[in-house]
């Protein structure tokens, strides 16, 4: 099945972004325009101006927290533009309600279980196909698929050390599957564990029940107990159900999988907006950090597994990296602290970085990575020492400083000149390059 490159770079796209946010827990904002409604049903909120009925918005929400087959829903977070338009949450639960956050591990292993179900090949609310839970009168028996997912099966399973409970981390099931009696089958230690709950009846995060998901898919392709069999029949189906169907090779795939990391560490669309929020920390810890080493490892991270990208996913990364560099930079003219508008600066660059990767333009991608590391360093060495005069980051209350501060003026022109591409620096060099790879690609 062949698909064109707009559409797979869109269905792509959609599908990493759909992963990755199954895994994201929303904070909320207060908005002038918004209603906060208190009911039986928990806390609606929605915006006058979102530009559509307010009534239309309610009833697209409330399926998923009334439909008995989606009663688990906690909360709903509806963005538009980057602007909060609605939200609500279920009784017991408001706002500044910590919710626990699911893994990446856990939110692809939901989606395996939802195609499956899809298929036929799973069921949610018949009891979950785990050979050793069918003895007489044995209690996890009765466990099914959707108690699994909801992690309420009422196993005794303990993720972490407890010590309000007494519980010692060699007894964590984590550490054991890792390194003690769980080691050989990890699977069948997580099956093996007793209830201490009914099924349905207590919630507990927990990875062993993840592993106990995967064996159930596993069984349900193959009856082989040999681990190389298993693989295989869940690669084949992977590649059949999903990776054929958007015309992605298996190396591809795992390729765009690892590119989702890129995303996160590199602050690319959607996984952007954390990175001006970081710039809280101290200007010189912001320059050391945040201008060159950690947000150079998802950079580096996608030039070494450049290699197994296909054509069509290496448009998938350059439409990312492009939509990130334009947002970044439209996103800096808004801001009025000095230090967000390098972050977003930062955020659009790193963006630019990523695009070259996807044009295949590697070396250029690399070269922008080591000039911005300098350039950009410097700019927020310099934005520290105009706060450290100032007292201020608030760009509104600062000028006339060329005289007061003639070395940090000198210094701060050299740098933006470079960020801006300016001609005989080198910001101008690594860009052009990049510019060049594009129009060659």
């Amino acid at each position: 099945m062949s698909m064109n490159k707009p559409t797979l770079a869109a269905t792509a796209f959609s599908l990493c972004a759909t992963l990755i946010l199954a895994g994201c827990s929303a904070a909320a904002v207060e908005d002038k325009d918004a209603v906060n409604t208190p009911s039986p049903k928990g806390i609606i909120r929605i915006v006058d101006d979102s530009g559509i009925s307010k009534d239309r918005i309610a009833k697209a929400i409330a399926p998923l927290f009334e439909d008995p087959a989606m009663s688990e829903t906690r909360a709903v977070v509806i963005m538009h533009r980057g602007r909060l338009v609605a939200e609500r949450y279920a009784p017991g639960y408001d706002p500044y309600t910590r919710l626990i956050s699911w893994s990446m591990a856990k939110s692809i292993v939901g989606t395996l279980v939802g195609l499956m179900v899809a298929d036929g090949r799973l069921a949610l609310d018949e009891p979950a196909p785990v050979p050793e839970w069918k003895s007489p009168g044995d209690p996890r028996a009765k466990i099914t698929l959707r108690q699994l997912l909801n992690m309420a099966s009422g196993l005794d399973h303990n993720e972490g050390d407890d010590p309000a409970n007494g519980i010692p981390i060699y007894e964590a099931d984590t550490t054991r599957m890792l390194f003690l009696d769980g080691r050989e089958n990890v699977a069948r230690y997580a099956e093996s564990r007793p209830m201490e709950a009914a099924p349905g009846e207590k919630f507990e995060y927990s990875t062993p029940t993840t592993h106990i998901l995967v064996d159930i898919m596993t069984r349900s392709l193959t009856d082989s107990k040999n681990p190389e069999v298993r693989r295989d029949a869940m690669n084949e189906y992977l590649q059949g159900r999903l990776f054929d169907p958007l015309g992605m090779t298996t190396a591809s795939s795992i390729a765009l999988l690892l590119f989702c990391g890129t995303v996160g560490k590199s602050a690319q669309v959607p996984l952007h907006v954390w990175l001006p929020d970081a710039m809280e920390g101290p200007t010189p810890v912001s320059a050391l950090l945040h201008a060159a080493t950690m947000v150079a490892a998802g950079i580096f991270l996608l030039a070494r597994i450049h290699p197994l990208l296909s054509p069509d996913a290496l448009v998938v990364v350059a439409f990312i990296g492009t939509l990130t560099a334009l947002w970044g930079g439209f996103s800096a003219l808004f801001q009025n602290d000095i230090k967000k508008v390098l972050a977003f600066s930062t955020v659009s660059q790193l963006g630019l970085m990523v695009a070259a990767m996807g044009t295949n333009n590697v070396t250029g991608g690399l070269f922008h990575l080591l000039t911005h590391a300098f350039f950009k360093a410097g700019l927020f060495l310099g934005a520290g020492a105009v706060i450290h005069a100032l007292h201020t980051q608030d760009m509104r209350q600062m000028g006339g400083l060329r005289r007061a501060m003639p070395i940090t003026f000198w210094a701060y022109v050299v740098c933006a000149g470079s960020l801006a591409g300016m001609p005989f620096l080198s910001g101008f060099l690594s860009k052009e390059s990049i510019l060049a790879g594009a129009f060659g690609w």
